[in-house]
């Protein structure tokens, strides 16, 4: 968090983080350090992104919500049917 914003999303069980793209220089040096995918996003809010549930669900080894459009995801979405 930068202030009152997320700027940052990291899963410590699935080596990946996204960043806001604004953030992305602010973070990488230190991202490099560890091993992770760091992905970044123009938004965390946007439904650009889209997953097939099945196969997060292998991931994740859990069952995911059934109440998120997995054709049209946000970021916010993809965290909390996965946390």
């Amino acid at each position: 968090m930068l202030g009152d914003r997320v700027c940052l999303i990291i899963c410590s069980g699935f080596p990946l983080a996204i960043v806001l793209s604004p953030f992305k220089k602010s973070f990488t040096e230190a991202l490099l350090r560890v091993p992770v995918v760091l992905i970044e996003a123009e938004c965390f809010d946007d439904k650009v992104y889209s997953l097939d549930k099945k196969i997060a669900e292998q991931i994740f080894q859990r069952q995911l919500s059934p109440n998120i459009s997995y054709e049209a995801l946000s970021i916010n979405d993809l965290w909390w049917a996965t946390i």
